[in-house]
């Protein structure tokens, strides 16, 4: 069969083996003329002045029976088109499928008012959406093009609004949502369309992203128009943002929970900590998956370190484009802990601080405000930074987190801290995700370098295993706990519920109802002894002799576990 594809796309192929028959541009536009008007005879003379308008009528009219052979040389497109001596005409045959043709019958099939049974529409509705892949013959701009391409997204815009409201009746809310965004695509700049979308979403519960949709109209109308939204939109976010409020509860207390399953880090850390107070640099890299606790584990470090009577400064990076230079040193001056140093640096460090944090104090006429230009100029600004980064007598933590996306300046500043008087008590921990290690300006090639002058220290956190997370989660979840590892406490009794069971590797998950049968079976296998009565533990074990896993046993259990019941409509009683 010959596949023809004119939205979104401009081909014809064989649908069988995917060869292309024709690569003609001319020819498929042809196609798509005719398709536009089925069973309508178009003049030869109207189709070669619109297909070549700056061409004489018989040059034009020569090009069109050209195309015309080409067209009628494709499988099945013979007898698709009746050919006259002055017309043209679609008349369409199974032997050729055109997605035109397929989109502009479903929509017309959808949108007919001669119906009322809404699953029609939603059924042809989505066979049109599916069929439209995009704009009419994109790369053309012939004037007819442009007025038919308008006018089928105008009515794919239509048959959207109108799926999206049939979906919403009928309470199916993943259709109408994606019937709404395809028209915001279609259209960005329909204010109208982004108001449906945001009360469809708030009517299936996703306030958030109905919010999340506002602030997306509000950024495309800045970006186009240079616009506020309209004020039926303004008061349409004001609305969600109150219901949200007064919909969502009160928040529990918080859960105080200690820091779990990092003992051995933590200790790690801590002796780190210990070398540099006794007057060394120390420097450490905590690398890991974000999420891992990276973030958590150091914070408790400088949280005892704190505690100990350590200046403490923490800074952070992010992932910009072009990160700004000595932005994390900003940071680490702005901690009130440096702050009694920075009141009493010395006058002509404090001039140099006064280059990077104006308004500091420092003497109108030191050369606060000049560049630091010449490379002498460039090396007394870094020793200031990096004498107001150590404030004699206690021992500093500078700690930076995700490193990874550090500046080059801030970099450089680092292993002057490392270099420069080594016997001042120093400990620098950097965070860094470990994927990305190369992602910013430098850290990995910093590290070498660094590693080659003074040893960095580099701890590699992995996610916690089970036996260090149950702490955590049985300190943060409410309600009864298990009893023993793997077992589960129902809620309440049920008196009938869909559970299952594990019953060896090779059988995989049988299901079957609470209560479970009088009689034991498992999977087809043969007990160790003839009939199991109730209260009397049987293993059970298959015909090849092995022993079956210990939850494929008998008697089962006297409430069904939790992890066996599917709460909704396959518990009788509501589940567990």
């Amino acid at each position: 069969m010959l596949r023809v594809r004119v939205l979104g796309e401009r081909s014809a192929v064989d649908d069988e083996t995917g060869e292309v028959l024709t690569r003609s541009s001319r020819t498929i536009a042809l196609i798509a003329y005719l398709a536009l008007h089925p069973g309508s005879p178009q003049p030869r003379s109207r189709i070669a002045e619109a297909f070549w308008p700056d061409s004489a009528q018989q040059q034009a009219l020569t090009n069109l029976r050209r195309e015309l052979h080409q067209l009628r040389r494709l499988p099945g497109a013979d007898a698709s088109v009746v050919v006259t001596a002055t017309d043209l005409t679609w008349v369409g045959t199974g032997e050729v499928a055109v997605d035109l043709v397929e989109h502009l019958a479903g929509r017309a099939r959808a949108l007919d008012g001669t119906h009322d049974d809404p699953d029609t529409l939603l059924a042809e509705g989505q066979r049109a959406l599916a069929a439209y892949g995009g704009d009419l013959l994109p790369g053309l701009y012939d004037e007819w093009v442009l007025t038919q391409r308008a006018g089928l997204v105008d009515g794919a815009r239509e048959l959207c609004g109108a799926l999206a409201v049939a979906a919403g009746a009928a309470r199916r809310w993943d259709l109408a949502v994606r019937a709404a965004r395809r028209r915001i695509t279609l259209d960005p700049l329909d204010e109208t369309a982004y108001r449906d979308l945001m009360r469809l979403q708030a009517e299936q519960g996703d306030r958030a992203g109905a919010l999340a949709t506002f602030h997306r109209c509000a950024d495309v109308l800045e970006e186009q128009l240079g616009v506020r939204p309209d004020p039926a939109t303004c008061e349409l976010r004001d609305r969600l943002v109150a219901d949200r409020a007064a919909a969502e509860p009160e928040p529990p207390e918080p859960t105080s929970v200690g820091l779990v399953g990092r003992a051995d880090e933590l200790a790690w850390l801590e002796r780190a900590l210990e070398d540099a107070a006794r007057g060394s640099v120390r420097t450490v890299l905590v690398t890991g998956e974000p999420g891992v606790g990276k973030t958590r584990l150091v914070d408790e470090l400088v949280q005892r370190a704190a505690a100990a009577g350590a200046c403490v400064a923490g800074a952070h990076c992010y992932a910009d484009a072009a990160p700004l230079p000595l932005a994390p040193v900003a940071q680490w001056l702005a901690e009130p802990a440096l702050e009694p140093w920075l009141a009493a640096l010395p006058a002509p460090w404090r001039e140099e601080v006064d280059r990077l944090l104006p308004g500091g104090g420092g003497s109108a006429d030191g050369g606060g405000g000049r560049g630091v230009v010449d490379a002498w100029r460039r090396h007394r600004f870094s020793r200031g930074l990096a004498e107001a980064l150590r404030p004699p007598g206690r021992v500093v933590v500078l700690v930076l987190e995700n490193a990874q996306w550090c500046d080059l300046e801030t970099l450089e500043l680092l292993g002057l801290l490392r270099s420069d008087d080594p016997r001042r008590p120093l400990l620098l921990v950097l965070t860094a995700r470990s994927g990305d290690l190369g992602a910013g300006p430098g850290l990995d090639g910093w590290v070498r370098r660094a590693r080659a002058a003074a040893p960095v220290r580099e701890l590699p956190l992995r996610p916690l295993g089970p036996s260090a997370s149950a702490p955590c989660c049985s300190a943060c979840a409410p309600g009864p706990r298990p009893s023993r590892p793997g077992s589960c406490t129902p809620r309440r009794e049920v008196s009938r519920c869909t559970w299952s069971r594990r019953c060896g590797a090779t059988r995989g998950w049988s299901t079957s109802t609470w209560p479970p049968p009088t009689s034991a079976s498992c999977c087809g296998a043969a007990s160790t002894t003839s009939t199991p009565s109730a209260g009397a533990s049987s293993t059970w074990r298959p015909r090849s002799g092995a022993t079956w896993r210990s939850t494929c046993s008998w008697p089962p259990p006297i409430s069904p576990p939790r992890r066996w019941c599917v709460p909704s409509t396959s518990c009788g009683a509501g589940g567990s």
